[in-house]
């Protein structure tokens, strides 16, 4: 289990993983479809790769919309 990405071979495994759960949720009519385990697994790496977009990637966030 990773708990920091550390470069962008780690960062794509988790972008794939990500992208995993969103079709398997896509496919089943929507996250609510995911297991509780499943819905904790990808807040945990969603914030991983948030953290390393953050921090190293230097992505901003864009401003809440109204």
């Amino acid at each position: 289990m990773i708990d920091k990405i550390r470069n962008e071979a780690q960062y794509n495994q988790i972008l794939a993983l990500i992208e995993t759960f969103i079709k398997k949720a896509t496919l089943g009519g929507g996250f609510h479809t995911l297991s509780e385990s499943e819905v904790s697994e990808l807040n945990r790496i969603s914030v991983l790769a948030e953290q390393y977009e953050d921090n190293i990637l230097n992505i901003m966030s864009l401003p809440p919309t109204q």
